[in-house]
């Protein structure tokens, strides 16, 4: 394992970490965003997706825990993993709330919001592998 044509382990990490720090920033900002819009009854919609306020402040968790995890190598794939199971499950579970098999939730989403929810569990996962299936990733324990 680690031929010449291999990826160097600590390029790709930073590659990781930068993209994971953009996910972050655009995630942060859209949730204050939808925290700032929550004034009234009517559910604010931003580039698309209705941003009720506890969905607001997963976006804004979840960009502030990208944004504040990305210099650990151990902590951003924990990080990762659980961005992955979380918006998966948010995924189907909002899919199968607007196919009318299950009735409305508290995090009331919509068509947009569940392709951001598809997009981010994707964009986890691919991250994911990119850093576990580098050669040499694991060499060292950080």
């Amino acid at each position: 394992m680690g031929g010449q044509g291999d990826p160097d382990p600590e390029k790709v990490r930073a590659w990781c970490a930068f993209l994971a720090g953009l996910q972050g920033i655009a995630l942060l900002a859209l949730g204050v965003a939808g925290i700032a819009l929550n004034t009234g009854p009517p559910v604010p919609q931003l580039l698309g997706m209705q941003l009720n306020m506890p969905h607001s402040v997963l976006l804004a968790v979840t960009g502030a825990g990208a944004t504040t995890l990305l210099a650990w190598r151990r902590p951003l794939r924990w990080f990762l993993t659980a961005e992955f199971l979380v918006y998966l499950m948010l995924f189907v579970y909002g899919s199968a709330v607007e196919a009318g098999t299950t009735r409305r939730s508290w995090l009331d989403t919509d068509t947009a919001g569940n392709f951001l929810h598809a997009g981010l569990s994707t964009f986890s996962v691919a991250l994911l592998l990119l850093i576990f299936l580098t050669p040499g990733a694991e060499s060292r324990r950080t």
